[in-house]
């Protein structure tokens, strides 16, 4: 494979092992994101007739694409994924936390990542305000070696906030 480079050719070459084992993880991967979708369609008591209608796909386009039968899905365009997320009203960001959870083999961590996905649409409107709010300080200023230690801070907080939740659950169960 070859791409241009700042006016330079570089190849670029892929052992044909990690090509298979990259389009099988793909595969994998479209494979969750149908079924968390899916979910989601029954959850909200969709219809394919609605959603068709809705995302402007081809109702028999649709059905191909979130077929129940994994073996006889379609491969769906990225345009067509963000089309069906757009008209339900989900974001990629929630979509891309979900397949990252079925990376995880605990399953009791479920709905972490679906707190974790409602933060991270959320987070960005936040965290701009914030920095609005602090006196002579812009975008400009936010580097990304931040990112761990609001990372450590955010677990440390959701560790409180669950300790006092339990403690209250805790007292409640005594009277």
């Amino acid at each position: 494979m070859n791409n241009q480079i700042g006016g330079a050719i570089v190849q670029i070459t892929i052992p044909i092992a990690n090509a298979e084992a990259i389009r099988l993880a793909v595969e994998q991967d479209q494979a969750v994101l149908i079924d968390w979708i899916r979910g989601e369609i029954k959850r909200d008591k969709l219809t394919l007739r609605k959603l068709a209608l809705v995302c402007g796909l081809n109702k028999t386009r649709l059905g191909y694409i979130l077929h129940p039968d994994p073996g006889k899905r379609r491969v769906a365009q990225n345009a067509e994924i963000l089309l069906i997320l757009k008209a339900m009203g989900l974001n990629p960001i929630q979509a891309s936390v979900m397949m990252e959870a079925s990376h995880y083999s605990d399953e009791t961590f479920t709905s972490l990542f679906d707190l974790l996905a409602r933060l991270y649409v959320a987070l960005p409107l936040l965290v701009m305000n914030a920095i609005k709010d602090i006196q002579g300080m812009d975008g400009s200023l936010i580097r990304p070696e931040w990112a761990e230690a609001l990372a450590v801070a955010n677990a440390k907080k959701l560790k409180e906030v669950v300790m006092q939740c339990q403690l209250r659950r805790d007292l409640l169960t005594e009277l």
